[in-house]
């Protein structure tokens, strides 16, 4: 990783917007320890976590949904890390317990969310990655789309 001070003196023009992660399902860890805030648009308290790829998924059969042509396009895919958020609200801190529970395993029983998320770091699951058009209309970005249990 370069340091802020060799980006600065690196000519302007040399700089390009990364590659979208190629969509498909990863196996993925949580790095460190969630952070909450609230969102720059509506103020909406969340939680996020910090996620990192392991490698693309591969069910039991061997299939795997990530075009091997863009993740070679791409380049490695391990240790890109992702955002996952959780907004808590009334009728969505479901999805946040769903998430510890069902997807990394965890038994949460008699903590609160805060509490819950800070026994994540270093558990793992399966996510699905999309691609979406960012708002300004130059080009495409990568999210977690979607998350399921990693099978044993």
């Amino acid at each position: 990783m370069n340091s802020f001070s060799s980006i600065l003196n690196t000519p302007a023009t040399a700089s390009v917007r990364p590659p979208a992660v190629p969509g498909g399902h990863y196996i993925m860890m949580i790095r460190g320890l969630p952070r909450q805030d609230k969102s720059s648009k509506k103020g909406t308290e969340f939680i996020e976590y910090t996620c990192a790829i392991l490698q693309p998924y591969t069910d039991e059969a061997g299939n795997c949904d990530v075009d091997p042509q863009a993740l070679e396009e791409f380049g490695s895919v391990q240790g890109k890390e992702m955002r996952l958020t959780f907004y808590m609200t009334e009728a969505s801190a479901y999805r946040h317990t769903e998430f510890l529970t069902n997807d990394l395993g965890l038994d949460i029983e008699g903590a609160s969310h805060w509490e819950a998320a800070q026994s994540a770091p270093g558990a793992q699951f399966v996510a699905m990655v999309r691609q979406k058009p960012r708002e300004d209309g130059k080009g495409v970005y990568s999210e977690i789309g979607g998350t399921a249990p990693l099978a044993a």
